[in-house]
């Protein structure tokens, strides 16, 4: 790097800029309300990520948010974004970082100029900076497990490490909501823990407040900033306050929730006797019972924290699905719709699952010769705890009955027989059902894949995905097809009753997204009519196999792009 050329694009701000130790640091320096702010940043070897800078003298202007600072350093790091991921000019390193200390002059400018802009960008980032006093605390990287539901005020078990290696389930302490102790989703989760093995040390309860403060520099403030903070305890948590203040414990978790600018966040103080006392009122309480007060980290595991950071909705919660057809496509659109937030699922298939699939299955070799839907139930509850599933070995055919489709909120077909599909349809038309269908199968050879909603009262159904282009009359195969009918595309590795169709796993979850992301559309309401999607794939396989394509496939440019489903020609449509 050209030091000097660095240095020359840096004087165009308003600062100065100085090289010193040799040319192996940047010295940068500027006035904020009659405060000389000084900026240090160490050349590193190759610049890769944005430049770090970091504010010297950091005890002079109190506490700002965007500075990370250990208990006792005198300087601190200057937080602008995440360096790693914001795109940097490593060909012309002076433009990197003159934009960089242009960003750290106007965040710092802010902050020192604004109380009101560092107070709430502290609380925004109160997570890390308590993460910061945590690590600094006795012990170090203190973190809490708290298994619960999230809205539940009810007291929790709290359970110690069990092993000082192995997952953080089983080397930190787990706090256990009452509720949650027999849960059968959660069975896995617990069984990793061994909080079969874990003895209940003390008690935790949740604190919701409805103020909080920026998290204290260090632990020597931190009693004073608790007994501000606890003042702003809604009346169900001061309730269970003064039930602690009427037994003796020798110790106690209280775990705090409080709405910040960008969302909730959670902490916890771990409270610890020499002996049995009462829960202390005031300082004077702590000091002549000699409680001592840990601040912890917590690691929520409940939906309303999960579930939203995965991307997914807690307004799905309520939604019951039938998926009927757990194969590899069947399998990913369980796992999709469940990480979406869909909260009830029932899952059907008669087969077993077995070794042939087991390269393009997300079920595994211990699962051979289970029902599919058995283990595939208790895989998507391994992964996404807070569902509701039922498993049944029923067909397709097995569901034609009103009262039981009626039930759901949405049905999905993914089982890749149109012939019973077609059945199907024409029962759900004969019948009324006023439940969509979603109806998804992929094609072999990488060409591609469909999916198609049928939603009641809306123009365009199943039948219309088989309207034959050629004679507009009611046809045997798909309109939506990339190849071409009346070819042999199956294969077989041993003869008659083998043959499977040839695609891979990559295929199946291509078509799986598609008919997954359809769901999870419809079910927020953002699709209200019957629809289409296809994704495309290239057909350099289906050549080499000499089959042919169709003229959707040679002129389709809507690959993923959702299209209506209503086809002119379709009788179907027509008689309503």
């Amino acid at each position: 790097m050209n030091k000097e050329l660095i240095l020359s694009h840096i004087s165009g701000l308003d600062c100065t800029a100085r090289l010193v130790e040799a040319g192996c640091k940047l010295v940068v320096e500027f006035v904020v309300n009659e405060k000389n702010v000084t900026l240090i940043h160490t050349f590193p070897d190759e610049l890769i990520s944005m430049p770090k800078f970091y504010l010297s003298n950091v005890q002079d202007f109190g506490k700002l948010a965007h500075i990370l600072t250990n208990q006792n350093d005198e300087s601190g790091e200057v937080c602008i974004t995440d360096a790693l991921s914001t795109a940097i000019n490593t060909d012309q390193p002076e433009l990197a970082y003159r934009d960089t200390v242009d960003k750290h002059l106007q965040l710092l400018t802010q902050l020192i100029e604004d109380p009101a802009y560092n107070h709430a960008e502290q609380l925004r980032e109160f997570d890390a900076h308590w993460k910061i006093l945590c690590d600094n605390a006795a012990g170090g990287s203190n973190e809490l497990f708290v298994v619960w539901d999230g809205n539940s005020s009810e007291s929790m078990q709290v359970r110690p490490p069990r092993l000082e290696t192995g997952s953080d389930l089983q080397t930190k302490p787990v706090a256990l909501a009452g509720s949650y102790t027999s849960d059968r989703n959660l069975t896995y989760a617990l069984a990793i823990a061994k909080l079969e093995t874990r003895q209940v040390i003390g008690k935790a309860i949740s604190i919701w407040l409805s103020h909080l403060e920026p998290p204290p520099a260090t632990q020597y403030n931190l009693l004073e900033w608790y007994f501000r903070i606890v003042a702003f305890a809604d009346q169900p948590s001061q309730r269970e306050l003064r039930k602690l203040r009427k037994k003796k414990y020798r110790e106690f978790w209280l775990v705090f929730s409080a709405q910040i600018p960008n969302g909730e966040t959670m902490f916890a103080l771990h409270w610890n006797a020499c002996s049995r006392s009462t829960f202390p009122a005031s300082l004077d309480g702590i000091e002549a019972d000699n409680w001592t007060v840990t601040p912890y980290r917590v690691r929520s595991i409940s939906p309303s924290a999960l579930i939203p950071r995965g991307g997914g909705s807690l307004d799905l919660k309520g939604m019951s699905v039938l998926l009927v057809g757990c194969g590899s496509v069947g399998s990913e659109i369980a796992l999709r719709l469940t990480s979406a937030g869909v909260g009830q699922l029932t899952l059907s298939d008669p087969d077993k699952f077995s070794e042939e699939n087991l390269y393009r299955h997300i079920l595994s070799v211990r699962d051979i010769g289970r029902l599919k839907t058995e283990a595939l139930a208790e895989l998507v509850i391994q992964k996404n705890p807070w569902v509701t599933i039922d498993a049944f070995d029923k067909s397709l055919q097995e569901f034609r009955n009103p009262v039981i489709l009626n039930k759901f909120d949405l049905v999905i077909v993914a089982i890749g027989c149109s012939n019973v599909e077609r059945v199907f349809a024409e029962f759900c038309n004969q019948e009324a059902i006023n439940v969509p269908v979603i109806n998804c199968w992929l094609e072999g050879f990488g060409i591609g894949g469909h999916a198609i909603i049928s939603i009641p009262s809306t123009k365009g159904c199943w039948h219309c995905a088989y309207v034959d282009p050629k004679t507009l009359t009611r046809g045997l195969t798909s309109n939506l097809n990339f190849l071409s009918p009346g070819q042999m595309i199956m294969r077989n590795h041993r003869g008659c009753g083998t043959q499977f169709l040839p695609y891979n796993g990559i295929a199946a979850g291509y078509t799986a997204a598609i008919a997954a992301d359809l769901a999870v559309r419809f079910l927020e309401g953002q699709i209200t009519s019957s629809s289409k999607v296809s994704w495309k794939g290239v057909d350099v396989e289906a050549k080499r196999a000499s089959l042919t394509t169709t003229w959707r496939y040679r002129h389709f440019t809507d690959s993923l792009h959702i299209l209506p489903l209503h086809d002119n020609n379709c009788d179907l449509c027509v008689a309503r």
